[in-house]
Formats: structure tokens, sequence, C-alpha cells
């Protein structure tokens, strides 16, 4: 009789701890709303509930449902939502009518006493619910906090030609007594409700008032005799209302502009924005007006004392007949009850930056606000950087205007976003709510702190909500790569297009720039910081922030603004190569191997070749690009002007064959050399890939190098190589796939880890919690059933695990995969068992195996038996007493056996068989 024994861990372990930081200027949450048109805003109610409405063509999708257009025999439809303050959508209703006409919303607001109101046009018979329009119309609804519409009114207007012409509502806006003022733009058109419209112009903007019930109270327009309905310069742009009952409004006038009719009416002439005060009756308390031309006002806010902020962007000055511009860019301001204005804010940097939407904090008096960049700008001594066109930031002003921070919301080239609305809670957190554009006609991502959204293809559109909690401090900067070793950012410098760890040495916390933007932002509390790069890469040298920063927070709500620059050791050649399955090897289904060669030296390889040695078991059918060298198991290609961060990869395809039983080990090598044959880092010049071949599998699943590592390779620091594989194994194409793994930050090191290949372009971060995020942008990732091989994708990293862990430990890991909008798929779980020094080993070379170890469900056994017979297979737990045992008759040769393990608690186990 002979007994072999093996240890395994089984899967299920769970393990829970690490450092969790506070909640801050960071994002909490993402909800999209995947082809809701260019237009989306929302409202926020004190208890954090977000209220969204937009309209959408086709169809819009949602993490609850999906509602339909096109199939239902409409093409166009509006919808209203409600997500609570924790990211869950609890309803979702639709507007739509039986015609191609359609709905668009074109705003929603909350009164005090918590009804929504929405505005917008719609085609006949629409549908809110259970009320039915007849007929086409521009509509006014209230509806309850449950998604129940309580009424709709079509305000009725006439028109001088009933072929040319129409009504619209821009904007709504609400006091506490649920009073409605409406934002109305007309054209060509008699009567508003029975209120005549000035017949001297063919486009007229105005303001009415509503009460609660939707009915008219009175109407106050603002004309322009000269305004052209196709392209109107005079136009009322928003308007809000204030707590004692006002209406305040911001537009932009041109020529000669009326204000109000009778003996009331003000005159304006020129071309210039403008800022109007109505009162409750309909009376206008005052005007003020930008006294120089191309100055525009895009958003306008009121607080309890009724105090006025008004965001834009200015050209020059004076703006309001007092304040002077000190350069072209986004401008916010102040202005009393009174109309007097208080102060005047400027963005620096960037001529076209504007601001498009405000919130104020009640309780403080300051005030958030979002808008448009697309250059390097800053806000005070709080800098931003680009990354191209349509870039969004949101700032935060204190009481007096003086800038306490700002961020860019979405990172990625080519972003194009539009912040519509930006909203706070009763906690003081902000919901950000804004569209994607679909003018650059290609795919593109989105980062929000760890969430990810983009387009799925070239001409979708979108809307997203987000939540941004306020509760700690920010450290926000830059990671540049300083050529000259100056120590400061020169002018032609550009970003590190790496990404790099920075850690907080006080409270713990991990931050990590991108990679495209070389930005990053780290999160603490009140009292001392201490930060610092928590690794620098090699084969590079601190300049600017060489002994970190120290400074202290007393407050929370707070950014300071934070640099580190990196100079390049000169002369330093270096090559690294790697070799990474796509996926696991099973018989007679084809998979491909990836090299991938990069530079991560300071300067050029002129040239050198990579070559693979493929396991003598696997047929090769193919490489790409072509190899310039192929014999036997061996292929090399050859590569010239490597640069520094430049890679090379080459994609082999390989086949087993159905005759190479299960369980066969398998070994492939690649190495990389310089034609000149210096290299400053020679132990990565050569990687081996080692696997065994197996039967059924899941496709998307993570694996590590080193399932056992010995206490002397943790003192020194062996790294932990990752792979997490993944296979479409839909129906259709995806076009996007984020995989997240949270790593155990008490058993990992999280500053080092590093991305070392990956089968597509990849974008990544990673959070102080642990969480490593990694998106796959615009991948179009074929489902199995069109292309098997082009169906798979992988992307490998590598980590080093803390040096106090000792005897025993066990460090899990499982990564979760996203298609699309689908439901994050879970992976097995990767553990690694820190040995004890004087652990069990195989008394002889065993003639069987067992797969997957460490196990979740199942464990699979194979041996070559010398004779038939019964086989009895032993589970011992660590104490050694019998778990679970099993005897099966067996013939000789080849033979498998699948053995239970879901129901044995954690730890570690070990199997015995018996002949």
């Amino acid at each position: 009789m002979k007994s072999f024994r093996l240890f395994f861990v089984l899967a299920a372990l769970l393990l829970i701890g690490g450092v969790r930081p506070a909640s801050a200027q960071r994002y909490e949450w993402l909800q999209p709303l995947q082809n809701a048109y260019f237009e989306s805003r929302s409202v926020t109610d004190a208890a954090g509930n977000t209220y969204v409405a937009g309209y959408y063509y086709d169809s819009l999708v949602t993490t609850i449902g999906t509602l339909h257009g096109a199939d239902r025999g409409y093409k166009q439809g509006a919808y209203v939502a409600k997500i609570n303050a924790a990211g869950v959508m609890k309803w979702l209703r639709s507007i739509h009518a039986d015609s191609t006409v359609g709905v668009v919303n074109g705003s929603i607001t909350l009164d005090g006493q918590g009804h929504l109101y929405l505005s917008g046009i719609h085609g006949p018979a629409a549908h809110f619910g259970p009320i039915t329009m007849p007929q086409a119309g521009t509509y006014l609804a209230k509806y309850d906090t449950t998604g129940t519409p309580l009424w709709v009114k079509d305000m009725r207007f006439t028109l001088r030609n009933p072929t040319r012409g129409g009504l619209g509502i821009k904007s709504v806006a609400t006091d506490a007594a649920g009073t409605c003022f409406l934002n109305i733009s007309a054209a060509y058109v008699n009567t508003f409700e029975g209120f005549p419209i000035d017949r001297r112009g063919n486009f007229v903007s105005a303001v009415a008032k509503c009460s609660p019930d939707g009915t008219v109270q009175w109407v106050q327009q603002v004309i322009n005799p000269r305004c052209n309905p196709n392209n109107p310069n005079t136009w009322v742009w928003d308007l809000t209302a204030d707590a004692q009952g006002n209406c305040v409004a911001i537009g932009q006038h041109n020529d000669e502009t009326t204000f109000g009719t009778g003996p009331n009416a003000l005159v304006r002439l020129g071309c210039a924005a403008f800022v109007v005060k109505y009162t409750g009756s309909g009376a206008i308390g005052w005007i003020r007006s930008a006294l120089t031309s191309n100055n525009w006002f895009q958003t306008v806010v009121t607080d309890a004392a009724g105090n006025s902020f008004v965001g834009g962007h200015a050209i020059g000055g004076p703006l309001l007949d007092s304040l002077p511009v000190a350069e072209p860019g986004a401008c916010l301001l102040k202005l009393d009850p009174a109309g007097t204005p208080l102060w005047l804010r400027q963005e620096t940097g960037d001529p076209n930056a504007y601001y498009s939407t405000l919130v104020v904090e009640e309780a403080s008096g300051a005030v958030l606000a979002a808008g448009i960049y697309s250059r390097d700008c800053a806000f005070g001594p709080h800098r931003l950087i680009s990354t191209g066109t349509g870039n969004t930031f949101i700032v935060r002003h204190d009481a007096q205007g003086t800038p306490q921070w700002a961020m860019a919301t979405a990172g990625g080239l080519k972003a194009g976003v539009y912040p519509w609305s930006l909203t706070l809670d009763g906690a003081g957190s902000a919901y950000l709510t804004g569209s994607l554009s679909e003018t650059f006609g290609e795919h593109f991502a989105l980062n929000f702190g760890p969430f990810s959204y983009g387009n799925t293809d070239a001409s979708d559109v979108g809307s997203f909500v987000v939540k941004l909690s306020q509760q700690v401090n920010r450290l926000a900067g830059l990671v540049y790569l300083d050529a000259d070793g100056n120590g400061q950012r020169d002018a032609t410098e550009l970003t590190f297009p790496q990404s790099v760890e920075l850690m907080e040495m006080n409270q713990r916390q991990l931050a990590s720039s991108g990679a495209k933007t070389g930005q990053f932002t780290a999160y603490v509390g009140t009292g001392n910081y201490d930060l610092r790069l928590a690794r620098v890469p090699r084969n590079y040298q601190l300049t600017e922030g060489r002994t970190g920063y120290q400074s202290s927070f007393a407050g929370l709500g707070q950014t300071d603004s934070v640099w580190f620059g990196l100079t390049p050791v000169a002369g330093q050649q270096d090559a690294r190569v790697t070799l990474t399955a796509y996926r696991p090897s099973r018989r007679g289904i084809p998979t491909r191997y990836r090299v991938r060669v990069e530079n991560p030296g300071t300067t050029p390889i002129a040239a050198g070749q990579a070559t693979v040695q493929i396991d003598a078991a696997a047929t090769i059918v193919g490489s790409v690009p072509p190899p310039t060298q192929a014999q036997g198991q061996t292929r090399g290609w050859r590569f010239t002007d490597l640069a520094p961060f430049a890679t090379r990869d080459y994609d082999i395809t390989v086949n087993l064959p159905l005759n190479v039983p299960v369980g066969t080990a398998l070994s492939s090598a690649a190495r990389v050399t310089a034609d000149s044959g210096a290299d400053v880092h020679l132990l990565d010049n050569a990687d081996t890939l080692r696997q065994t071949v197996i039967g059924s599998f899941d496709p998307n699943d993570i694996s590590v190098n080193y399932t056992r590592l010995t206490q002397e390779q943790i003192a020194t620091g062996q790294p932990l190589d990752y792979v997490v594989r993944f296979e479409n194994m839909g129906t259709d194409t995806a076009f996007a796939v984020i995989i997240q793994d949270t790593l155990p930050v008490d058993l990992l090191q999280l500053g080092t880890v590093e991305l070392t290949s990956q089968s597509h372009d990849v974008e990544w971060m990673l959070s102080g919690t642990g969480l490593l995020t990694m998106r796959f942008p615009g991948i179009r990732l074929p489902h199995r059933a069109v292309n098997a091989v082009r169906s798979q994708g992988f992307v490998r990293f590598r980590v080093v695990p803390r040096p106090t862990l000792t005897a025993g430990a066990l460090i899990p890991n499982r990564a979760h995969i996203i298609f699309d909008f689908n439901a994050p798929m879970a992976t097995n779980e990767a553990i690694t068992l820190v040995l004890t020094p004087n652990g069990l080993v195989a008394a002889e070379v065993a003639t069987w195996s067992l797969y997957p170890n460490p196990a979740t469900t199942r464990v699979t056994l194979t041996a070559d038996l010398p004779a038939p017979g019964a086989v009895t297979v032993t589970v011992f737990d660590a104490l050694g007493r019998a778990a679970r045992t099993e005897t099966v008759a067996a013939s000789a040769g080849p033979w498998q056996h699948d053995v239970a393990t879901a129901g044995q608690a954690p730890g570690v186990y070990a199997v015995r068989l018996t002949l």
C-alpha cells in the first residue's frame, strides 16, 4: 500500500481587515443612466434622496430596468427617477407619447412640501402614469415623492400663425410654499394662459408665476423687437426663488431690451449679461447688467438671507456696474438682497472656462460650483490639470468667496462631460448630475474615483448621478516627469506616464496617480499629515517633494495642493519581459500567450530580441506579429528603438492535443536581451509560465504565481503575481470590462502594486481601502461564439506581502469582473499560504495531483494507478482528524475523481490516497 500527502487550502476562507479612511471629498457611488440624452437635471432633499429627470431616444438603461421607446411605437420618451442616499435607485417612471413626436422633459424642482415639479413638451396621447394628455402641448406636472403624478397641466398658448412658432418652459423654480416660477421662451405667440405676449418681437423670453395648483398669476416679459427666433440673442437663461418669495433670473440682452410692460417697464441698451429680481407680486425690484459684451451668466442661486450667487463666464469688465474683470474665464459673483455686488471671484489660466451650476450650503454660506474647463487652470492656489476638451470641475468657495478646494470630477481624454445639476443634502454631501457628449464619435470612459462610466458605442450618450462626500480633507496634486531635474514643473514637462502610489504616513491612507493625467487625491482627517511617495519607480529619483509634505488640517472640507517631480537617472538601460496565458490550459481549445517587453529604464534600447520557448506538449498555431525566428517550439521577435515607458506585445496562439492527460504540468519561458548586452536589472529578463492541464473550468478566474511562500521569501520581499482572466461568454459584444479587486491591506504592501501586463489597453486606480479598479474602456470584446480566441482577455499585476506575516498566515484574493452593465461576476479565490519552517513535505515524488488548490466547492484528484483496485481518499483537518473519507473502485492507468469540499470549514487540510 502506498500513501502520498499534500496540503491544500479551502478557498472559502474570508479575511476582513485593514485601514478604512473616513468619508471625504470623494465619490461614494455612481448611478448610470445609459442613453439618457444630453440634458438631465436633478434635485436633492435633506435626507439625500435625489430625483433626476430627463429624456432619451429609443431606450433608457438603468440599474433597475429599461424604458423602451422604438419598439413601443414611440421614439423619444422622458423619465423621472428616485435614487436614495445610498445610491440605490428606488423607482423609475416613464413619460411617453403614442407618437413619434415623443416627450422632452426640460426641468425638475422640489418644493418645501415635498412635491416635484416637471416641465417640458409632449406629443399627442402623452402618458404620465395614469394621466393621459390627448393633444400635443407644453406641460407643467406635479408629482409626489413616490413617483405618482398629482396633476398635469397643459400650458395654453395661441399662435399668430397655426403652422409656425411654439412655446417652451426652459426651467422651473419653487419656493417653500410650492409657488412656481417658470422660465418661458415663446416664438410667434399671441397669448400665454390668457396673458397677452408683446407683438413687437417674434421671440419673447418671460418669467411667469404659478400658484401651487399650476394657475398662472402673472407674466413678466423680456422683449427685444430685433430678436430672431431662429437665433435668439435675448433670453432668460436660468432663475431661482428665494426664501422671501421673490424670483431672481439671469440671462442675456441685446440692442434695446425692455423688461416688463406698462409704465413700470425698464429699458436696457447694448449687449450684456443681466441679473433681474422680481418681487412676489411681479414688480421688478432691480436689474444689474454687465457693461461689456460677450460676458454671459449661466446659473443663479440664492441663500436664506436673500443673497444671490451668479456663475458664468467673463470676458471683460466691469461686471454689474462696478466689478473689474482681471482676465477672461469662469466667474462667480455675489450680490446682496438689494442687488449690490459684494464680490467677484475668477478662475485663472483658461479663458474658456465657465460655471454651469451652483448650490449654497445654508449653514456656512459657502457655495459649491461645477463647470467646464479645457486648459490647465487654478482656483486660488488649487491647480487643475486638463486632459483635453470637456473637463469638469467642482470648486468650493466660502462665504467670502475664497476657494477652499477644487477638483476635476472626471478623468480621461476627451471626457465630454457637462455638469447640469449640483445639489446638497442635509449632511453636506454633494450630488452631481451630468451628461456625456456624443460629439467625439469614439469610445471613452469617465473616472469618478473608483467608479467608471463610459459610452458603449461611438454614437451613444448617457447621463449619470454621482455622490461626493465632503467630510474630511483632500491632498490633491500631480506627479510629473522632471526632465531637467530642477525640482519644479516647467511649461514643457509632461506628467509621469505611469501610475505611482502615494502614502499618508500618519493616517495610513493610500492614493495613486493616473497614468494619463498624473493627478492624484489622498483623503485625510484633522491633525497632522505626512504625504510621501510609497515607492519611487526604479531608475528615477525624486526632485520636488523629495522629503514629502508635512502639515496639518484644523478642520474638515479643506484641500492642500502637493506636487511630486521624478527625474530619470541617466544611462539606465533596462528591459523586462513577462509571459502570461489568456486562459487556463485545456485540451482541444486554443488559447494565446502574451509576451510583453517593456523598457522601465531611462535610455532607449536601440535593438534587441524577445524569445519564447513553448512547452513540448503544446502545438503552436501562429503568432501576431509573425516571428522573425521560428525553430521547433521556439519563436523570436526582433525589436528596435524601444523608448523609455514603451512596450511591445507579441501574442502566440497554441493548442493542446486531446491526448494530453489532465494534470500534465506545462512549462513555457520567455526571455528578452538587448543587443548591447547591458541591463541594470537582470532578474526580470526572463519569465516562466507554469500551468497544469485541466478539464472543465470557469474562464473568468484569478491565479497567483505562489500558492505557498516560505518565511525567507516573505523576508526578502518576494512579490505575488496575480493574473485575472476573463472571457465574454455572452451573446453580444462587450464594449467595456471593469475588474475590481479588493486587496487585503493588512496582508499586502499596497504601495508596491505594479501593473505588469494586460491583453488590452487598461486604466487602473488603487484606493486607500485597497480597491484596485482596472478598466478596459472601448474593448469591444467579441462573444465566444463569434471568435473564441479574441473573446479572451487578462490583466496581470504584482504586489509584495507585508514582511510581518508569520507562519500559517493566509493571503486570500478574489476579483469581480463586470461586462458592460451586467452584474459583477466573482472569480475563484486565489490563496497563498505562508509555510511553517518544519512543514510537512511529500515523502516521495507524487504520481498524482489535485486541483484547484486552493479549492472552493470541490477538488479534482488525478493519478496514474499501477493496478486496479479500491482507492480510498481521506481528508484530514489540521488536528489530524479525518474530515471526509471516500472509497471508489478504479482501473489501472489514468484516474480522476472529484471530492466535494463545500461543506468543510475553512482551513488547512491534508489529503491521503490509499490503493
